[in-house]
This record gives C-alpha cells, sequence and structure tokens, in this order.
C-alpha cells in the first residue's frame, strides 16, 4: 500500500525525533495517536520553520496558515490510515506500545529545532512503538506489516497482497523505488540501488544524500539540513 497517506506516520516521526531524548511521556491509545501527532508536529512545524519554509516544503496542501490549519489537514491523513493499521493489528500483523508512542512523543515535544530539522535516526521509542511482525517470504498488505519494512508487490488499488522481502541493497535493482539504509533508487534505464552521496555531492532529494540535500536555485549540494532549524 504505497500511497501518500500510508507511512505519514513513519515520516513524520523520522522528521521530528532526530537524535530526540525518550522516556517520560503518558501513554497514548492507538485510537488517539492520529491527533496526538499532528498536533506535535504542527506545533514543532511553527515553531522551527519560517513561513516560506512551511509554504515550500508543504506546497502540496496549499500551505499551511497555522498551526490549527495544519493539524485539520494531516490528522484526516493519519486517521485513513489508522483503519488499516488497526485491522493488521488484530490480525497479529503489526504491534502498537501506548507506552513507546507516550515516550516518542514527548521526546518530540522536546527537541531542539536543529534535531527537528536534521535527517538524524528517530528517538528509540519513535523506531518501536508502531511495528511490523510479518516476516520474511510471508504474505503482507504493505510495508508497515514487515519486520523489514518492505511489503514487495503489494497494489492496495487493485487489493493484490505482496510478500515481506529484505530492502534491495546496493547493486540491487529497486522496482518500486525502496532501498536498504545507506543506498537510494537511482531511476533510469537500470533501476537500481546506489550508495547515498556524502556531504558536498550534487543531488536532487534528501533520499540522495548521508544528511540532507539543500537545493538553491534548482541546484542541490549534499549536506547538513538548513531549513526548520529554528536559525
Amino acid at each position: 500500500m504505497k500511497t501518500i497517506t500510508m507511512g505519514l506516520a513513519a515520516a513524520l516521526l523520522l522528521l521530528g525525533c532526530g537524535g530526540g531524548g525518550g522516556g517520560g511521556g503518558d501513554p497514548i491509545t492507538f485510537e488517539s495517536y492520529p491527533a496526538e501527532l499532528s498536533t506535535s508536529f504542527c506545533a514543532k512545524t511553527f515553531e522551527c520553520c519560517t513561513t516560506a519554509e512551511i509554504m515550500e516544503q508543504y506546497s502540496l496542501f496549499g500551505g499551511l496558515t497555522d498551526e490549527a490549519d495544519c493539524v485539520t489537514k494531516f490528522t484526516p491523513l493519519l486517521t485513513g490510515d489508522s483503519a488499516a493499521f488497526e485491522a493488521s493489528i488484530a490480525a497479529g500483523k503489526m504491534a502498537y506500545n501506548e507506552s513507546l508512542a507516550g515516550d516518542c512523543f514527548a521526546a518530540f515535544a522536546s527537541a531542539s529545532c536543529s534535531q527537528f530539522g536534521s535527517d538524524g535516526p528517530p528517538d528509540s521509542s519513535c523506531d518501536k512503538f508502531l511495528v511490523g511482525l510479518v516476516a520474511n517470504d510471508a504474505a503482507c498488505d504493505f510495508d508497515e506489516e514487515c519486520v523489514t519494512q518492505y511489503c514487495e508487490g503489494d497494489n492496495s488499488d487493485m487489493n493484490i497482497a505482496g510478500v515481506c522481502k529484505a530492502l534491495p541493497a546496493v547493486g540491487s535493482e529497486c522496482p518500486e523505488g525502496e532501498c536498504a539504509q545507506g543506498a537510494y533508487c537511482e531511476f533510469g534505464s537500470a533501476t537500481m540501488c546506489i550508495a547515498v552521496k556524502a556531504d558536498g555531492e550534487s543531488c536532487s532529494g534528501d533520499e540522495q544524500c548521508t544528511n540532507s540535500c539543500n537545493i538553491v536555485n534548482d541546484a542541490g549540494t549534499c549536506g547538513a539540513q538548513t531549513v526548520c532549524t529554528g536559525m
């Protein structure tokens, strides 16, 4: 189920929990996590990002006028995902931990703007409160059900299940545009996973870089994140 909404929670957490401290959060129920996550994410966005950065980062949503507008736009997307997640949890294909969710969101709220703006690894609790339980070579409906976070061949629009596989590594084909950590999918005559680029190399997207791809006047260079850092 590779859509813009499925996996949005993971994307938001990756943006917001980079290197933050863990622990100390009140447990968050599965039913409330979409609103809680949207509220935390939007508060941090308007704390750390300039108006121009918000308009550019979220042009797909027509920009975001304020925190309330942000919450209004993101919560339904996460709620839409939660229905599929809930069915998967009931089927034993995923697990949700209320305490770790609370710890994650507490780390999110206390993160500095530089942590929020970084592409660093998420807080350990953010990486574990919603996890896939399906092993390799078993059937799956979407990436998040798999231990590896990769369901090969799934298509939710056509109701086609996939199979959990290891993410393609450097030198392997990536027909679904996904690669293992440390690699990205290079599209062309041969769609292959290649190693991410070091700081100073040219780029066109964050996925190509060890850190981030900073684009100025349509030219991108890998390096430390320069947007939404509160500076």
